[in-house]
Order: C-alpha cells, then structure tokens, then sequence
C-alpha cells in the first residue's frame, strides 16, 4: 500500500529504494509482533479462565459436599426423634393397657 519505489512515475535512487524496503520490513515486523503478544495475551486470558472455572468448581464441589452432609444429619436427627416418639407413644399405650387390665 502507499506509493512505494517506481509509483507515480517516481524514480526513487536505490538509497531511497532501500529505506523504503527497510521501513516496510520494520512495519511487518511490528504487525508480527503485535500479532505474537496478542496470541500470548490470548493464551494468559485462556489460562486464568481456566484457573478460574477450576476454582469455581472446587468450591461448588466442597458447597454441595458440606450441604449433602448437612441434609444427612438433619434427616438422621428426624428419624431418631421420629424413633423416640414411637417409643414413648408405644411405651403410654402399653402403660394404658396394664391400668385397663387392673
């Protein structure tokens, strides 16, 4: 792109001609440089995504872990207290029927 040597019925002397070369050649290498650090920063994002998401995991595994047990003692309580109301409530029937009988 742009006027380079032999353009616009131009004729460029071979030290205008080499500049010319020097100076694309350092504008592609900037593109590349720009290209390689934005393909770096791109992988960095990736990794940190990944920290991240793996973090998150973690966490919601221990969560839901902490939760389940939770869920298990409540219900364990339940059934005992459930156990010790059929208990009691066997104990007064039997206790009823002896006073029935005497």
């Amino acid at each position: 792109r742009g006027g380079g040597p032999g353009r616009l019925g131009r004729s460029w002397t071979r030290e205008q001609q080499q500049s010319w070369l020097n100076d694309q050649e350092k504008k592609r290498q900037m593109a590349l440089e720009g290209i390689v650090k934005r393909g770096e920063d791109l992988k960095w994002e990736r990794e940190e995504e990944e920290r991240v998401r793996h973090d998150l995991e973690a966490q919601l595994r221990e969560e839901l872990q902490i939760r389940v047990q939770q869920e298990m003692e409540e219900r364990t309580r339940l059934r005992k207290l459930m156990e010790e109301r059929v208990r009691k409530e066997l104990l007064e029937k039997r206790r009823q029927e002896e006073e029935a009988r005497e």
